[in-house]
């Protein structure tokens, strides 16, 4: 079987019975991959594992591989990579609150609340990889507490609940269209510094 960690090639343990798993932890043990590096690409025979495969680490037989390749990066690297890749969910929240805005005007009140449900959910996942990011890198905690940004996004949440109870949907749109996305665009701004830091 060949084995390479980062593009250098790796002497594979004479062990037959050992399993993906047992490889990954032999390779940590003996500083192959370091202790502060995150397994970012795994490559079996070619077929990038997912986060789904993780399991038949246990289960699968190195006599049963011809090639494992491995890719790592510092918890830096990755908070980077998920900051950057975190864009693209900015923009679905933003998209979302256009969308629904349009919604509540047209008089499908039930439809879009129960998007409404989704985006407000989406937003929170949002957060917590924010806090996640900050915390697990050490990150100055000024990068996430601004209180002017999270303020804004408190504020049009408020406001879009006031709204919603009061049945006033023409309002919750505008809420959504300028205040929410006012907002967003602030939170935006927090993922940038983060990545400028990391």
């Amino acid at each position: 079987m060949k084995l390479s960690v980062n593009a250098r090639t790796v002497a594979v343990p004479a062990q037959n019975e050992a399993t993906l798993d047992a490889l990954m932890d032999g390779l940590r043990s003996s500083g192959e991959i370091e202790r502060d590096q995150v397994v970012v690409e795994l490559r079996v025979d070619g077929r990038a594992w997912q986060a789904d495969d993780v399991d038949t680490l246990y289960l699968t037989s190195l006599r049963d591989v011809r090639e494992v390749v491995i890719r790592t990066d510092d918890l830096r690297g990755c908070a980077r990579r998920i900051l950057t890749d975190a864009g693209s969910m900015m923009g679905v929240l933003r998209e979302g609150a256009v969308d629904l805005a349009a919604q509540f005007r047209s008089g499908d009140a039930q439809e879009a609340n129960t998007g409404l449900f989704n985006l407000l959910n989406a937003l929170q996942q949002f957060l917590v990889c924010l806090y996640r990011v900050r915390n697990t890198c050490a990150l100055d905690a000024t990068l996430l507490g601004s209180t002017d940004e999270l303020a804004a996004v408190g504020e049009s949440l408020d406001a879009i609940l006031a709204a919603q109870e009061r049945k006033d949907w023409h309002g919750l749109a505008s809420c959504l269209e300028k205040d929410l996305v006012r907002a967003l665009d602030g939170l935006d701004g927090t993922r940038w510094r983060m990545i400028g830091v990391l």
